[in-house]
Parts: structure tokens; sequence; C-alpha cells
């Protein structure tokens, strides 16, 4: 098969942008359907949108990012503007979590955030990031994200957690 059809293939398996794909937890996740455009949060972060009004979760479209920004939002009034940049900058603190939500080794509990090494495991430079929805005992996390593989879920299942850099967890 040629890499023409292979692409036309692919592109035609990939929802459009801001596509509804599921939602956990009271918030919603979308397809980043490659449109890199401002986002803003909806319903207190539970739901977002391309146009305002409503505070902007993300800069470049539906990134795994946008979604934590809003899950910690909608759950535990985290400003969006108090965050920025990618996943991979959040485990060194080149990209600061906001006050309240501190970095840590291991996954505490439901509703932390795994932050997977950049450039392993076939993540990008740009790092990806996750909220668990589980954590199970042979050491596995189940995870609710965007803009991670073919993009027709966001959920995750059985990501290994010594694939992680770090996770993130809400201390207040």
């Amino acid at each position: 098969m040629s890499r023409i059809v292979v692409l036309a293939l692919l592109a035609a398996c990939t929802p459009a942008a801001g596509t509804e794909l599921e939602t956990w937890d009271g918030v919603t996740a979308y397809a980043f359907g490659g449109k890199r455009a401002p986002v803003y949060a909806r319903l207190d972060g539970a739901e977002a949108s391309f146009d305002p009004p409503g505070p902007e979760t993300d800069r470049v479209g539906f990134q795994c990012v946008e979604l934590v920004v809003r899950y910690y939002y909608f759950h535990d009034g985290f400003s969006p503007e108090l965050w920025s940049g990618d996943a991979s900058g959040l485990c060194t603190h080149a990209n600061v979590p906001p006050t309240g939500i501190e970095i840590v080794s291991a996954p505490q509990q439901v509703g932390d955030a795994m932050v997977f090494a950049a450039d392993r495991y076939g993540i990008s430079t740009a790092g990806h990031i996750g909220i668990i929805r589980a954590i199970h005992t042979d050491d596995t996390v189940d995870l609710f994200a965007q803009n991670f593989g073919n993009q027709t879920t966001a959920f995750e299942d059985g990501e290994p957690i010594d694939h992680a850099e770090c996770f993130l967890h809400v201390t207040e």
C-alpha cells in the first residue's frame, strides 16, 4: 500500500478537532485533530470550545496538558492561567505546577496526573500527561487523556507506572 493511501486512511479515521471523545469524572476530552488554536473552558472546566468566553486552557488546541489543566480547574478550582508549557517540563520545574499541586515519585490516588518521560516509550519531546482513573496492583494505571495515540479514545489502560517521569498530586 502506498504511503499516500496509508496517510489518507489515517486521516479518514482521525476525528475532527474538537470532537468529543469521552467524559470521565465530569470532564469531557476532545480530539486534537491537528488544529492549533486557543481553547477556552466552559461550565467551570467540564467542557471546552475553540470560542471564548471562558478562561483560556491552552493556546495550541486540545493537547494533553489542556485536559489536565481543565480537570484540575473543574475539580479543585486551580486557575488555568497558572499553567504553561509542555508536559515534559512539569517534573523538572521548567514548567512549575500551581501552588497546591506537588510533584511526587509515585501515584497517590485516582485523580493524580502521570507525566510520561519525554523521548521515551514513543513519547515526543513535548512529553505526555494524563489523569489517573485507576491504580492496579501490577504496577500499571488507567489514564484519562487527550492527544495520544490514534485519538479515537480518551482512555489509556494498563500504562506501566515506570513509564512516568513523575506524578502530580493535589495537596489542598
